[in-house]
């Protein structure tokens, strides 16, 4: 729902976080193990590279089509894998 909280899924650290060409404010988020979870199509971010983050810490609003990706060792993940 656009303008909702997006919160990060993983405990991790933000290693980009600005516009990206094509898919407006994104976030990448470095995590244990080589594994990063990428946000894009977001309305808005609430972080900056550099920032740790908890469990479900808040990375900025959705957009009106939110992209979500679970990369490990640079190849996308089922996220279905990951889901608790």
């Amino acid at each position: 729902v656009p303008g909702e909280p997006v919160r990060v899924v993983y405990p991790g650290k933000v290693v980009f976080a600005a516009p990206f060409e094509g898919y407006g404010p994104t976030a990448v988020v470095q995590h244990a193990g080589r594994a990063f979870t990428l946000y894009a199509g977001l309305e808005s971010l609430g972080v900056r590279r550099g920032d740790l983050l908890s469990l479900s810490s808040e990375l900025g609003r959705a957009g009106a089509s939110l992209y979500f990706e679970i990369r490990v060792d640079n190849r996308p993940e089922d996220p279905r894998h990951w889901a608790r």
